[in-house]
């Protein structure tokens, strides 16, 4: 007759899955990170957080973010509503977590077409060389001289208002 003693020796004993030890081998080496590089892992932590919450944003707010309440218009900080309401009565902290999808799917997407342009662009010009690719690093160039902040301000300059 087998003790348990004895089914948890057998099952101690048994060589583990590869499924089993790829989970291991991967909190072994997050843990690693995060001694080695604790800021790192903090911020890593972060970032996960902004994203989990832009993803569960229809169960995290706590109200409709585009319903008007009338009634609290315009109000402070308070229990009911974290940050407050704006002049039509939404609730400030629902508007921010939804407002994260947006950010999050817009900056997501700004890094795929400057990824995409700039790698297509860099492959034109080391195949085609010559003038192209000289044109190209001038250009580059001249982008990388002007602060991000002056560029950002003649663009908006440039294109005007919307209006």
């Amino acid at each position: 007759m087998k003790t348990h003693s004895d089914t948890v020796a057998e099952d101690a004993l048994r060589p583990m899955t590869p499924e089993v030890r790829g989970v291991g081998r991967l909190f072994r080496s997050v843990r690693l990170f995060a001694r080695r590089n604790p800021l790192s892992a903090f911020w890593g932590c972060v970032a996960v957080l902004i994203l989990s919450m832009a993803l569960f944003a229809p169960i995290i707010a706590p109200a409709d973010p585009l319903k008007a309440n009338f009634r609290r218009m315009a109000k402070p900080p308070d229990m009911e509503s974290y940050f407050g309401t704006d002049q039509i009565g939404r609730d400030n902290l629902s508007r921010v977590i939804y407002g994260s999808r947006v950010s999050l799917i817009v900056a997501i997407a700004a890094v795929l077409l400057g990824t995409t342009t700039g790698s297509l662009w860099g492959l034109a010009s080391g195949y085609i060389g010559g003038t192209f690719d000289v044109v190209s690093q001038r250009i580059i160039e001249f982008l990388q001289s002007f602060p991000d902040l002056i560029l950002a301000m003649a663009i908006s300059m440039a294109l005007g208002t919307g209006q």
